[in-house]
């Protein structure tokens, strides 16, 4: 995989720290805690087989995708999102499957970023 696509926006997320008034190092922390807060929604949902609950997560994580203003993941999730409210099952499950492939390496560059390196 090509990993440039996972690189987080890091003057896009200096730009948001400063308007909110917080170091970086906090705000990549609350929006990587969201995005792991919905996407473990979404699991959950899934496990219990509710397509709208998925979908309500998936739109919280997509938020948090947004504010990070990062395209791959955003566009993932909001396929996801999409999926789960049209009640197509593989379709959610490809997304997720995507996802769960994704997301690790952009939590470690953002984990990188708010550690300043």
């Amino acid at each position: 995989m090509d990993h440039a696509d996972q690189d987080p926006d890091v003057s896009h997320l200096a730009t948001l720290s400063s308007a909110l008034g917080e170091d970086l190092a906090t705000v990549v922390s609350i929006l990587s805690a969201d995005l792991e807060r919905g996407l473990e929604g979404v699991d959950r949902a899934l496990a219990a087989g509710d397509l709208a609950a998925a979908a309500r997560a998936a739109h919280a994580a997509r938020n948090g995708a947004l504010m990070l203003d990062h395209r791959p993941l955003l566009e993932l999730v909001a396929m996801l999102e999409n999926a789960a409210r049209s009640g197509a099952l593989p379709d959610v499950l490809a997304a997720r499957g995507e996802l769960s492939e994704r997301w690790p390496a952009l939590r470690e560059a953002l984990a990188r970023v708010a550690a300043g390196r």
